[in-house]
């Protein structure tokens, strides 16, 4: 909608037009006028709102292709409540060639939410590029690397790590900010926790942090697909995830790391000292890792584009 953004020095040898528009009502028209002059093969466009906005422009001007990215469950977002999405949904994306969901929680949950779009829905995963690393002094043995809000739940990952820390000599790294430091910091005091347990802050290349460590904890409530598990994996270090949605199409059954229930200290407890005990191979991650590289996605993309048959991809 607008020319604004932390991403816009990546998009430099890409090209950005710039729409114009204030308000969300105003893409159709902006969008309208867009390809009428322009004439693009595909628009692939994310966001609920946005995603209808499109629709309805495809819907007066046909003659391109259009691919729906869905990054999270619909029933998860607090946009709009899952009635709404699944109303409109039905109704306008049926104008899509291809519904794209980042992974197959995310495909079951709009088919749940929705009538009739499941053979619309192609599955294609994030596309994570090798991360950037430096060489840092501090290592690890567990790292969490995410906002500290509750979505991620952090307190998990501590809790989790406060039994593990019973047992053995181990220390955490929280790598990333939010609402919840605070909270977390006095909880840390309060279990006597602070000489083995670190927070950074936001740090640009958090990959660093993951690459020195031995063990990434992600214990979100909910993920569309879980990003840093990818960027783990090219780090070569082991997993511990929670279940909650995209993180099983990274992980596989448990094959590239642990997954443990939603919430539950002790099975993460136990997975976190069991990744530490036993380490993955780190070549075996790193293999895995490559299966999300960019070019290999954007193939996926142009099959799904130009297929007039549903692409489905499993695992």
């Amino acid at each position: 909608m607008q020319k604004i953004g932390q991403f816009l020095d990546e998009a430099e040898d890409i090209g950005v037009v710039d729409l114009g528009c204030n308000r969300t009502y105003e893409l159709p028209f902006a969008l309208l006028k867009y390809v009428f002059k322009h004439r693009p093969d595909v628009i692939v466009c994310n966001f609920w709102k946005l995603n209808l906005c499109a629709c309805l422009v495809r819907l007066i001007y046909p003659r391109f292709r259009l691919l729906l990215w869905e990054h999270a469950k619909p029933s998860n977002t607090p946009v709009h409540s899952g009635r709404l999405y699944g109303i409109t949904a039905s109704l306008f994306y049926r104008m899509a060639n291809r519904i794209v969901a980042v992974s197959n929680a995310v495909r079951e949950d709009i088919s749940h939410l929705t009538c009739g779009l499941r053979g619309r829905i192609a599955v294609i995963s994030n596309p994570i590029p090798d991360p950037i690393r430096q060489d840092i002094e501090q290592s690890s043995d567990f790292v969490f690397v995410g906002r500290l809000d509750p979505q991620k739940n952090p307190m998990l990952a501590l809790h989790a790590f406060a039994k593990v820390a019973d047992r053995r000599l181990a220390t955490l790294t929280f790598v990333g900010d939010g609402t919840l430091r605070g909270a977390l910091e006095t909880r840390v005091a309060e279990l006597g926790l602070s000489s083995c347990i670190t927070f950074t802050g936001f740090v640009a290349t958090p990959a660093s942090y993951m690459a020195s460590a031995k063990v990434l904890v992600l214990t979100s409530d909910a993920e569309g697909f879980g990003n840093v598990l990818v960027e783990a994996l090219y780090c070569g270090i082991s997993i511990v995830s929670t279940d909650c949605g995209g993180p099983s199409d990274v992980l596989g059954d448990n094959e590239y790391g642990s997954i443990v229930p939603i919430g539950d200290v002790d099975a993460m407890a136990r997975a976190m000292g069991a990744e530490l005990d036993h380490p993955r191979d780190p070549r075996t991650q790193r293999e895995r890792a490559l299966h999300f590289s960019p070019r290999r996605i954007a193939t996926q993309f142009l099959q799904t584009a130009n297929d007039t048959v549903a692409y489905d991809r499993k695992g």
